[in-house]
C-alpha cells in the first residue's frame, strides 16, 4: 500500500531496493528507478559486476569505433 502525502493528492512510490518512500524527478518512471540513497550503490555494484572502467588513451589504440570526442581526426 502506498503512503499519501498530506499536502498532495497523489501517493508516493516506494524504492524497489530499500522500500522507502521517495519522490522521483519529473519524467522518471518510479518503477524503473531508485531513490537517491540507493542509486550510487546500485551504480557501483553494476560497475564492479561488469568490470566497467573509464576509457583511457591506451584503449584508443586499434580499430575501434570511438565517440567523436576521442577520435584524432
Amino acid at each position: 500500500m502506498s503512503h499519501k502525502s498530506p499536502n498532495l493528492t497523489l501517493s508516493l512510490p516506494r524504492c524497489p531496493n530499500c522500500n522507502r518512500y521517495w519522490r522521483p524527478a519529473e519524467g522518471v518512471v518510479a518503477s524503473n528507478a531508485y531513490c537517491s540513497r540507493c542509486v550510487k550503490a546500485r551504480h557501483s555494484a553494476a560497475a564492479a559486476r561488469f568490470e566497467l572502467r573509464p576509457i583511457t588513451h591506451a584503449d584508443l589504440q586499434g580499430s575501434y569505433l570511438l565517440p567523436r570526442r576521442f577520435r584524432l581526426s
